[in-house]
């Protein structure tokens, strides 16, 4: 025990911050969107905390080497973790209700809650290794070894975390199992005799995986489920339409509104305003009978261009599985011979993609409405322009403001498209909303020299071309593969 222990304890503690920082990312991004503002709020304050957890760590050690010590430190850490899972809800709540700017708001929940157990964390390696130093003539070997093995640590609780346990247990009970292991530990480090050991350990795993199996994670209210699959943390909730009262199943990743959803009175009536827009398609293509949606989500979009057009063809793009199973299981998602469906990346499919579509719909965002930047550069628009028919259309969902610094988004994307298609237009879902503030637009792109249409005998398209925002477009830079700092702007436009 003696031998091999200092090794396990640098090894569980390198592996436990790899597992704490992607973690957070699922715990942050409902409230500040999955984007690089979370990711370097991450890096940088757990790298920050590691920095002074080891100056500490070494300090301490110069002047105190106990095991009980160390043992009260992986206990605090192990405490702190659990505190994190039962109360993350409350403190992000606050923060992101009481902090406008994304940046601010990530960096200060990041600080509250991971500074501390990375802290404490990091300072298990210096402590082990000033503990094990007797004399400087193998002091090097000693080192190496132990660091060796908190690398080690880290890069298995990486994997593991990123690969295997988001999608399998989901970040409530991670956070539990990972608080037992380090207060089985933390019992291993201050019992001392391997009997005592053994036995202390044991039971603090065994009381924390029966935590982790039992206890249900907190929801928000009315949600019934609650999973984190590989891409993000997904929750379903039946709640009632506040105008017409009517029940409804709905799929939320943030905090902001609903994603996707039915009415379970009429599962196959289209529930959210932004889906219901896209029959737009069919006014500027009404000979359309192929359609591609990127970022299928539970196949409404497709459902609906289906029953509209019953000799049509629809190819599903989601590169989240776990969409497709909870569309099948919870929203009526059948099979038909007519819809295809695949677990992929959007821009990967349409880079070898060989068919072509009279329609597209590019709906593919992530939490809090953050844009995948590689679905919005002139590289990607060029792939779908190649892919669509003369005369086809696309439309985009995008969260943005139309004027001033709120508008970045839009005008980057707007500019983008200018370049490649013929004719580009800008609905308002709400022709009532201020122009500087964010809210659902629409952007829609036809393929063709033909100009576009702007009245219609249908009641439906009448109204939706009565939305279109008939003002300039401010200029702006396109966005290429080389410079896409969407994240930035989508954090200006959201935040």
């Amino acid at each position: 025990m003696q031998r091999f222990f200092p090794y396990m304890l640098v090894t569980i503690a390198g592996g436990a911050v790899m597992v704490l920082e992607l973690v957070g990312s699922r715990i942050l991004s409902p409230y500040f969107g999955g984007t690089t503002v979370i990711w370097t709020a991450l890096i940088g304050i757990i790298m920050a905390s590691l920095a002074l957890g080891y100056w500490w760590g070494g300090r301490l050690a110069d002047r105190r080497r106990d095991y009980r010590l160390l043992a009260a430190i992986l206990a605090g850490a192990a405490c702190w973790i659990v505190a994190i899972a039962l109360g993350k809800e409350v403190v992000l709540s606050s923060i992101a209700g009481g902090i406008s700017d994304t940046r601010l708001a990530a960096c200060v929940s990041t600080v509250l809650l991971f500074g501390l157990p990375s802290f404490l964390l990091a300072a298990v390696g210096p402590y082990v290794i000033r503990m094990q130093i007797q004399e400087l003539d193998d002091s090097g070997a000693i080192i190496g070894r132990l660091n060796a093995a908190s690398t080690g640590g880290s890069i298995v609780g990486t994997f593991l975390a990123g690969f295997v346990l988001l999608a399998w247990m989901g970040h409530f009970k991670i956070l539990i199992g990972l608080a037992a292991l380090l207060f089985a530990t933390s019992a291993t480090c201050f019992f001392g005799s391997r009997t005592k050991a053994g036995a202390a350990a044991a039971l603090a795993l065994l009381l924390g995986t029966g935590a982790a199996q039992s206890l249900e994670a907190p929801r928000p209210a009315g949600a019934w489920l609650d999973i984190d699959s590989h891409y993000e943390r997904i929750q379903v909730a039946e709640t009632r339409e506040p105008e017409s009262g009517r029940p409804v199943r709905i799929v939320f990743t943030d905090i902001y509104g609903a994603q996707a959803g039915v009415y379970l009175d009429r599962p196959d009536e289209v529930l959210l305003d932004y889906q219901r827009f896209f029959r737009i398609v069919h006014h500027f293509a009404p000979n359309a009978r192929s359609m591609l949606t990127i970022g299928g989500g539970i196949g409404t979009v497709a459902k609906d261009f289906l029953r509209t057009v019953p000799d049509g063809r629809v190819d599903v793009v989601e590169i989240d599985p776990a969409y497709i199973t909870l569309a099948r299981e919870h929203f009526g998602l059948g099979d038909d011979p007519r819809m295809r469906i695949f677990n992929e990346d959007g821009r990967t499919f349409v880079r070898d993609a060989e068919d072509r579509y009279d329609a597209v719909i590019l709906d593919a965002f992530g939490s809090a409405g953050s844009v995948p930047y590689q679905l919005t550069t002139e590289e990607f628009v060029a792939m779908v322009h190649a892919r669509m028919n003369e005369g086809a259309v696309m439309a985009v969902n995008i969260a943005s403001a139309i004027r001033g610094d709120r508008g970045l988004l839009l005008h980057a994307m707007f500019a983008t498209y200018e370049k490649y298609f013929d004719h580009v237009m800008l609905f308002q879902l709400d022709p009532k909303q201020d122009p500087t503030l964010t809210q659902s637009l629409s952007l829609v792109a036809v393929r063709g020299d033909h100009a576009p249409k702007f009245a219609s005998t249908n009641s439906e398209h009448a109204r939706r071309l009565a939305q279109r925002w008939r003002e300039p477009i401010e200029d702006h830079e396109t966005l290429t593969d080389d410079f896409a700092p969407v994240d930035y702007y989508f954090a200006r436009s959201v935040f």
